[in-house]
């Protein structure tokens, strides 16, 4: 640790600069009423008498263990919060006995799958809950771990006005991060173009000075208006927007809408009316 004596530049006061080893600087202020402030930054200029850094020192290094006091206090504070919230999500878990249980508690959206409509009627649907964020799929997943429950993730697709959904199994998306890389995947795919105002702007500039050169002053301010409400994003196509890079990037992302069909990150159950098949024979038995 390395010390310097100094003013502040606009009051005048002591101050000791103080480099850490780790090349971290710091402003040790004392004010007139033997009060010490510490800072990242502040203007100083060379203290003209020498003073005892002493105190500066003390004070700094006990502010600095208080604080590594504070923080240690508060990691402990939240690691036994987040003990206790599991704690509570796994009781609340374990309590349900049906995904229809499930679904009702947490406040999951249970749904039907068929692979034809016909299914629904013939007794071959299955449900399904849709994961919609991570809180969605920490609690899917703690109950598919908790209760072994037979059933497999995957993407759900509903089509606009059907009431049920098919239900696709890549054999990869065993969970939502890599149901995330499989969509950054299809939008990086040849189906989808990656517009955004950085990377088209040459092109727009050179758009906007043709129609300037041919006088069509309807032309440039349109190409001027539609430049300035361009979102990057990934367009079909025809032009139309349809992820945004925003939300592409966003941690909670579990699904998209492309022409009449929604996707979404999904759980399907083996069984209607259990979680496992175990359970389904106990209950057969008795």
């Amino acid at each position: 640790m390395k010390t310097e004596l100094a003013l502040t530049a606009k009051k005048g006061y002591p101050c000791v600069i103080i480099t850490e080893d780790s090349n971290m600087q710091w402003y040790v202020i004392r004010k007139n009423d033997n009060t010490y402030q510490i800072f990242d930054t502040t203007n100083t200029v060379l203290a003209k008498e020498p003073f005892d850094e002493k105190p500066f020192v003390e004070w700094f290094l006990n502010y600095k263990e208080l604080k590594a006091e504070k923080e240690r206090i508060a990691k402990e504070e939240a690691i036994a919060k987040e003990e206790q919230r599991i704690a509570e999500l796994k009781t609340c878990i374990l309590n349900c006995k049906t995904p229809v249980e499930l679904a009702e508690e947490f406040g999951l959206s249970l749904f039907e799958t068929a692979a034809h409509w016909s299914d629904l009627y013939e007794g071959r649907s299955r449900y399904a809950v849709a994961i919609a964020n991570r809180e969605d799929y920490e609690i899917v997943r703690m109950a598919v771990d908790l209760h072994e429950i037979e059933g497999i993730f995957g993407e759900a697709r509903t089509r606009d006005g059907e009431h049920h959904s098919t239900f696709n199994d890549y054999g990869y998306h065993t969970d939502l991060s890599d149901y995330q890389k499989a969509l950054k995947r299809h939008f990086a795919g040849d189906k989808f173009f990656y517009k955004s105002q950085e990377v088209d702007a040459d092109w727009y500039c050179d758009e906007i000075n043709d129609a300037a050169e041919d006088h069509d002053i309807d032309k440039v301010l349109a190409l001027v208006k539609e430049y300035e409400e361009l979102e990057a994003g990934y367009y079909d196509c025809n032009g139309n927007l349809e992820m945004l890079e925003a939300d592409l990037e966003d941690a909670d992302i579990a699904g998209y809408s492309y022409d009449v069909y929604n996707y979404c990150f999904a759980f399907e159950f083996a069984y209607k009316c259990y979680f496992k098949e175990v359970e389904e024979e106990e209950e057969e038995e008795n």
